[in-house]
C-alpha cells in the first residue's frame, strides 16, 4: 500500500489513543479515590430530600384525611344537635356508629333533656373538665367545638364535640379514637417508621406505642410536636423518647381542629440505605471503570470524532434546521461509518421534505378542526338554549322552572334559608282569542302578555311559561312574602284588563293567579306538590275571574 498523509494521520491517531487510555485511568483513580466519602454523603442527602418529598407529602394526605373527618363530624353533628329526635330512627345510629359517636347528649339549664348512647362514657368531672370548651361554645352559638382528647370514665381516650343549637341547648357527642388508630396504622415503612397524631395540646391520640395511645401521653416537649401545636408545615429532627432514637420527620397540622399529623422515621435507617447505595455504587464504579477503559482503548479515535459530527447533526435535524451532508473525508474510520453517513444524508433530505409536507397538512386539518370546533360550540349553545326556553317567548321553559324549584327546595330543608313565593297565572279568554282570531293572534297575544308582565317584575324575579297560556313567576328573597306576591299579582291582573292591539285588533282578556309560598323548612315538598298547590289555587281564582287566591292547605283539605 502507498504511504499517504491520511496513514501517517492514522498513526499518530492510533498514539492518541493509548494516550486518552492512560489518561483515562490516572483522572479515574483520583474520583474513585473520594468516590465512598462523596456517593455516601449524597445518598444521605438524597434520602434526607426523599423524607422531606415522600414523607412531607404523606403527612399531607393523612391530614387531608382526617380534615374531611373532622368536616364530616361537624355536618354529623351540626344537623342531629339541631334535630336530636331523629336519632331514634336505625339509620341515626348507624351514622353515629360510622363516625364512633358512641355519646349524644343535650343540656338546657344544666339538666339532660336527651341523651343517645353509653352513659358510662360520660361525667360530672368530664362535663367540668369541657368547662372551657363549653364557654367557647356558648359565646359562638352554633360552632362546633372539638374539644382534647380526654379520658372518660371508662379509661378510654375521647375526643368531644359541643355546640349550642338554635334552640340554645348544649349539644355533646363522645367520639372514640377508633378512626385515627385506623389512619395510624395504616402508615407503616422501613422497619421503624410510622404515622403519629396528636391534639391541640399535643397529646397522642394514635401513636405505635400502646400505652401512649391508651393514655393520650403528653408529646408536646417534643420539638416537632410544637411545631404541629403552632400549625407549621414542614421536616424536622428530634430525639424520641418513646424509640430511643434521633428522628426525621414531616409534619403538618389539620386546620379546623388542630390536631397534628407527622411521619417519622429513624435517621439511623436513612444512614444504612446510604451505606448500601455507597457499597453497590463502588462496585458499579469499578466495573464500570475497567470496561470503559478497554473500550476507550479500542473504540476512542474511531467513534468520538464521527459520532460528535452525526450528534450534532441528528440534533439541529431533530430541530427542524437544515442539514448539511455529513462529509468525512480525509478521516479515518470503519466502512460503516460511511455507510451510515451516507444513510443519514439520505434520510435527512427525506426528513426534510416530509416534514414540510407534514406541517402545510397539519395546517389544513388545524384550520379544518378549528371550524369544526367552532361549529359544534355554536350548536350545543343552540340545543343549550332551546331545551331550556320557550320558542314563542324566549322564556324558561318548564324544565328551567322545576330545576329552580329543585335547587330552591334543597336549600329550603335548612331554617335559615329564605322563603320563595310562587305566582301561577292563566289567561282567561285565551281559547276565544284563538278560536276567533287564529293560532297566530294567538301567539303574538302570548308575546305580547310576557313583554307587558316582565315590565312589572323586579330584578330578582323569574319568569317562566308552561305553555298554552300558563306563566309562572318565582320571587325568592327574605324581603318577599306572601303578601308581596298577592300585591304583586293584583298589579299583573291590572296590567292585563287592558285592551291589547294586535294586527289592527282590540282585544281584551283577564287573567287568574295563584300563589303559593314556600317557607322553610320544606321537608318533604317536591316540585310537583308545589306546582299542584298553586295550580289549584289559581283555579280557585279562575272560578271568581280575574282574581288573586293564596293557596290554603287546610281549606283545600
Amino acid at each position: 500500500m502507498v504511504s499517504n498523509p491520511s496513514q501517517s494521520a492514522m498513526g499518530q491517531a492510533l498514539g492518541l489513543r493509548k494516550l486518552l487510555f492512560v489518561c483515562f485511568v490516572v483522572v479515574s483513580i483520583v474520583p474513585v479515590s473520594f468516590l465512598e466519602y462523596w456517593v455516601q454523603r449524597r445518598a444521605y442527602q438524597a434520602e434526607l430530600s426523599a423524607v422531606e418529598e415522600q414523607h412531607l407529602l404523606l403527612a399531607k394526605n393523612l391530614s387531608s384525611a382526617l380534615s374531611r373527618y373532622a368536616t364530616d363530624l361537624q355536618t354529623v353533628f351540626t344537623e342531629k344537635s339541631e334535630l336530636p329526635q331523629t336519632l331514634s330512627s336505625e339509620q341515626a345510629q348507624q351514622l353515629l356508629e360510622a363516625f364512633n359517636i358512641n355519646l349524644f347528649l343535650c343540656v338546657r339549664e344544666g339538666q339532660w333533656v336527651y341523651k343517645k348512647g353509653h352513659s358510662r362514657l360520660f361525667s360530672q368531672e368530664i362535663f367540668e373538665q369541657l368547662a372551657r370548651q363549653v364557654e367557647k361554645a356558648r359565646q359562638e352559638p352554633q360552632r362546633v367545638i372539638f374539644s382534647p382528647v380526654l379520658m372518660n370514665p371508662a379509661g378510654e381516650p375521647t375526643i368531644y364535640l359541643l355546640r349550642v343549637n338554635s334552640l340554645g341547648n348544649l349539644a355533646i357527642a363522645a367520639v372514640a379514637t377508633d378512626y385515627f388508630r385506623q389512619v395510624q396504622e395504616a402508615v407503616s415503612f422501613g422497619e421503624l417508621g410510622h404515622a403519629a397524631i396528636v391534639d391541640q395540646l399535643g397529646q397522642a391520640i394514635a401513636h405505635p406505642d400502646a400505652d401512649w395511645q391508651a393514655t393520650a401521653k403528653d408529646m408536646s416537649p417534643i420539638s416537632a410536636v410544637q411545631a404541629m401545636m403552632r400549625s407549621e408545615t414542614d421536616v424536622a429532627q428530634f430525639y424520641s423518647p418513646a424509640l430511643k432514637a434521633d428522628m426525621i420527620a414531616g409534619h403538618t397540622a389539620v386546620p379546623e381542629t388542630g390536631w397534628g399529623v407527622m411521619i417519622p422515621q429513624p435517621i439511623s435507617e436513612l444512614e444504612d440505605k446510604a451505606n448500601r447505595s455507597r457499597n453497590v455504587a463502588l462496585l458499579i464504579s469499578a466495573v464500570g471503570l475497567l470496561f470503559a477503559g478497554g473500550i476507550s482503548w479500542q473504540l476512542a479515535r474511531l467513534l468520538v470524532a464521527p459520532l460528535q459530527l452525526l450528534i450534532v447533526a441528528s440534533r439541529q435535524l431533530s430541530q427542524g434546521e437544515v442539514v448539511e451532508a455529513l462529509n468525512f473525508e480525509g478521516v479515518v474510520l470503519p466502512r460503516e461509518f460511511s455507510a451510515l453517513a451516507q444513510a443519514f444524508n439520505q434520510m435527512a433530505g427525506e426528513v426534510s421534505q416530509s416534514r414540510l409536507l407534514l406541517e402545510e397538512k397539519v395546517a389544513e386539518r388545524t384550520q379544518a378542526l378549528r371550524a369544526e370546533v367552532e361549529e359544534r360550540r355554536r350548536l350545543e349553545e343552540q340545543l343549550r338554549e332551546a331545551a331550556n326556553h320557550d320558542s314563542l317567548t324566549g322564556l324558561p321553559n318548564r324544565r328551567s322552572l322545576v330545576q329552580e324549584l329543585e335547587e330552591k327546595l334543597l336549600q329550603g330543608k335548612s331554617l335559615t334559608q329564605a322563603s320563595t313565593t310562587l305566582l301561577f297565572i292563566d289567561l282567561d279568554g285565551f281559547k276565544r282569542v284563538n278560536d276567533t282570531f287564529g293560532h297566530k293572534t294567538g301567539d303574538e297575544l302570548l308575546i305580547c302578555v310576557a313583554r307587558r308582565v316582565a315590565t312589572l317584575l323586579p330584578d330578582e324575579a323569574r319568569f317562566y311559561r308552561l305553555g298554552g297560556d300558563e306563566f309562572v313567576i318565582t320571587l325568592h328573597g327574605e324581603t318577599w312574602t306572601a303578601s308581596h306576591g298577592m300585591r304583586l299579582s293584583q298589579q299583573i291582573i291590572t296590567a292585563l284588563s287592558e285592551p291589547f292591539s294586535i294586527e289592527g285588533r282590540v282585544i281584551r282578556i283577564g287573567s287568574s293567579i295563584g300563589v303559593r309560598d314556600i317557607t322553610p323548612p320544606a321537608e318533604g315538598v317536591t316540585v310537583d306538590d308545589v306546582l299542584a298547590d298553586a295550580d289549584t289555587a289559581m283555579y280557585q281564582a279562575k272560578v271568581k275571574r280575574n282574581c288573586v287566591v293564596l293557596f290554603n292547605a287546610s281549606r283545600v283539605s
